[in-house]
């Protein structure tokens, strides 16, 4: 939201993809968006970069921790410049396109699951048409058992106590 040039070329690749993007919008982006529209449209004079020239892109309110998650699940692809939103999209199976250019989680990008393309128009585009893992996971973050694994361990120790 701070280069306002970044976020109409994010929103325009989001557009012109094709895909219904759901875009849970946080008020901050929001703004952004508006004056960023408002200011264009002064200076160009048409609602070429109007967010409602798209049909396929559905702003909706924030959401909260597990609807975001349930979004993220039944995603065919999750869009994202948060790097909580990258791991979970990881741990959740579903490719993750980044709207950066570095992550913290350089093994999702190694695992072949995460491609970054920062707020280039085209690379977007391209990532939402084309981008597909071409392998499985690597268990780099767990199985998922470790709860499991915890009671396990203080049954024992209650036991033998």
């Amino acid at each position: 939201t701070d280069k306002k040039e970044n976020l109409m070329s994010i929103l325009e690749a989001f557009g012109e993809s094709g895909e219904t993007i759901v875009f849970p919008t946080h008020p901050r982006t929001k703004k952004a968006i508006g004056d960023s529209r408002s200011s264009l449209e002064r200076r160009a004079r048409s609602d070429l970069l109007a967010i409602s020239k798209w049909s396929n892109i559905k702003l909706i309110d924030p959401v909260g921790y597990l609807d975001s998650l349930m979004l993220q699940k039944n995603a065919k692809k999750v869009l994202t410049d948060s790097g909580g939103v990258q791991k979970e999209a990881y741990m959740l199976n579903v490719p993750c396109i980044t709207l950066r250019r570095e992550t913290e989680w350089i093994e999702t990008v190694k695992d072949g699951w995460n491609k970054l393309v920062g707020a280039d128009k085209e690379q977007i585009i391209r990532a939402i048409k084309y981008f597909l893992p071409k392998r499985p996971q690597h268990n780099y973050f767990g199985s998922g058992d470790a709860s499991d694994k915890i009671i396990k361990i203080l049954k024992n120790f209650e036991r033998s106590n």
